[in-house]
């Protein structure tokens, strides 16, 4: 997918992970009605926020943290399926749609209607 990357750009996370690399688009999305930044500090079983570098911070989350926070962010619209983060990527003209993914794609018939010339 085209520029599918820039999808961080707009606080979405591809996943949570033990160390997780983080924005600042990212850390000021809204989680539960404050922002990512806020909730990761809000409690220790949020995990570790530290400066990483330039504008990265880096996310530690203890492993037996990372379902129940995997389920919040789910919750709050911050981690998206596949399919998902695709079509969140062509709304946002981060990427081209391919034309079996044109909206209703999946509904066309491609075979030939009989009788009709158009389709000889």
């Amino acid at each position: 997918m085209n520029n599918s990357r820039q999808l961080y750009n707009h606080g979405i996370l591809r996943d949570v992970y033990p160390e997780n690399f983080l924005t600042h688009h990212q850390l000021d999305a809204d989680v539960l009605g404050q922002t990512l930044r806020d909730w990761i500090t809000s409690s220790p079983d949020h995990g570790v926020l530290e400066h990483y570098c330039q504008d990265i911070y880096r996310w530690s989350v203890p492993e037996d943290k990372i379902q129940p926070i995997t389920d919040v962010m789910w919750k709050a619209g911050r981690l998206l399926t596949r399919d998902e983060a695709e079509e969140y990527a062509y709304q946002l003209g981060l990427a081209e749609r391919p034309p079996y993914r044109q909206p209703g794609w999946h509904l066309k018939d491609p075979r030939p209607v009989p009788g009709d010339p158009s389709t000889w």
